[in-house]
């Protein structure tokens, strides 16, 4: 327990295993990724596996375990925002086979292109777009929302110049799981059997 603003309450690393405990796998699968990630959290909340895997050793209940150590072992740090992370979740109830995230891709212009999802072997990179980034300050980084479409358009065109095909998706086909399986199945993924998690 840690005091804040006079209440005892439980610290960053409990609260999260409580959630991981308690919540739907969905949910618990969000928070812990978003925890894992730097860039999302800052130096000063990140966490790794090692020390959230140590606070669920530490607990004195039995309650939830498995539960939150099947969402610890899935947690990554490496999805960028909370839709990809639920992404994550419904490929795996699905049977799909595990992404990749982030990977890099370079740039004939200088650089490297980030992917959200990359099956290599299937040489299919998948995109989960929001509206946001085509329209919100903090990512169009001084573009009008017309040049971002352009850009991703060459973005794109550059991958697929490497031999990758794209899937992309976006809030409604995440609404809809089943939208979300319909385009990963016509994308060429395989899938497994459905799974209860």
């Amino acid at each position: 327990m840690v005091e804040r603003e006079g209440y005892l309450v439980t610290d960053y690393l409990r609260t999260l295993i409580d959630l991981a405990r308690t919540s739907p796998m969905a949910q618990s699968i969000i928070v812990l990724d978003q925890s894992l990630n730097r860039s999302r959290v800052g130096s000063l909340r990140v966490t790794d596996h090692d020390a959230l895997l140590e606070t669920l050793g530490t607990s004195t209940t039995s309650r939830g375990r498995a539960k939150a150590l099947r969402a610890v072992r899935f947690s990554d740090g490496a999805a960028a925002n909370g839709g990809e992370s639920y992404a994550r979740v419904l490929m795996h109830r699905f049977g799909f086979p595990p992404p990749a995230l982030q990977s890099q891709h370079p740039n004939p212009r200088g650089g490297n292109y980030f992917a959200d999802f990359e099956w290599p072997e299937y040489r299919l990179v998948g995109e989960f777009d929001g509206v946001s980034k085509y329209l919100k300050p903090e990512y169009l980084r001084r573009m009008t929302p017309g040049e971002a479409v352009v850009e991703e358009k060459i973005r794109e065109d550059h991958i697929r110049a490497q031999g990758f095909r794209f899937v992309r998706w976006g809030m409604p086909d995440l609404r809809d799981p089943h939208r979300l399986r319909a385009l990963l199945l016509a994308a060429g993924l395989p899938e497994r059997p459905l799974r209860s998690t």
